[in-house]
C-alpha cells in the first residue's frame, strides 16, 4: 500500500516543505521503501501547492519510481 498527501496554502514554500515532511512521516506505515515531495507556487504566486508520497515496494519493477 502507498500513501499520498496534498496541501494548498497561502504560506511560503519553506513552511510547505516542513508540513509535507510531517505529513509524509505520518504516512510511514503506508510505505517505508521510498518517499517523494513536490512543491510549486501558482503562476500568480497566491498559493503554494505541495504533494508528498510514501511507497511500499511489493513487486518492485525497475521502473517502479
Amino acid at each position: 500500500m502507498c500513501g499520498i498527501a496534498c496541501i494548498v496554502t497561502k504560506t511560503s514554500l519553506d513552511n510547505t516543505i516542513l508540513c509535507l515532511r510531517r505529513m509524509a512521516k505520518s504516512l510511514s506505515h503506508k510505505g517505508s521503501d521510498d518517499e517523494g515531495f513536490y512543491e510549486k507556487n501558482t503562476k500568480d504566486a497566491k498559493y503554494t501547492i505541495g504533494l508528498a508520497h510514501r511507497r511500499l515496494s511489493i513487486i518492485d519493477l525497475s521502473s517502479g519510481k
